[in-house]
């Protein structure tokens, strides 16, 4: 059933590459839901620093987003999957762009009035310049407007 409003997310990361690099990040999902499955878009911001210039990277991606939300009286889970384009600035390769992949699961626990704490763990993969993973356990909100 259509829900009328928009659903989303908005959380802060904590960024690990296996090339032992850490940084932050901050991103949204707004989704347009129906039912438990979410469709919309994707958009953060990030910083993974490191001391080999092709790696240390300030980055924008900006993709589509599709989730899975089961949300009880007290807890739930939802599973996401992003992917999309990336803009920034790598210190060797100065403004660039390159593509990304991503996807979470995450534990939600009801505050109430549709509205969550949500505990996850995302893996990215980011291509173009000096190819990537990045680990990204987060905390946030999420969002849901009443059934209609």
């Amino acid at each position: 059933m259509a829900q009328d409003g928009v659903a989303g997310s908005a959380r802060g990361h904590f960024l690990a590459s296996p090339d032992e690099e850490f940084g932050a990040g901050v991103s949204a999902d707004l989704w347009f839901p129906v039912d438990m499955f979410r469709f919309g878009g994707f958009l953060g911001v990030a910083a993974l620093p490191s001391e080999v210039d092709a790696r240390n990277r300030i980055f924008m991606p900006l993709g589509a987003s599709v989730a899975f939300e089961l949300l009880g009286d007290t807890v739930g889970v939802s599973v996401r999957a992003r992917g999309g384009i990336w803009g920034g600035a790598t210190q060797e390769a100065k403004l660039t762009v390159g593509g990304f992949i991503a996807g979470g699961a995450y534990l939600l626990i009801a505050l109430g009035e549709g509205v969550a704490l949500d505990v996850g763990f995302d893996v990215w993969g980011i291509f173009g310049e000096a190819d990537t993973a990045i680990f990204a356990p987060s905390l946030g909100l999420s969002w849901a407007p009443e059934e209609s």
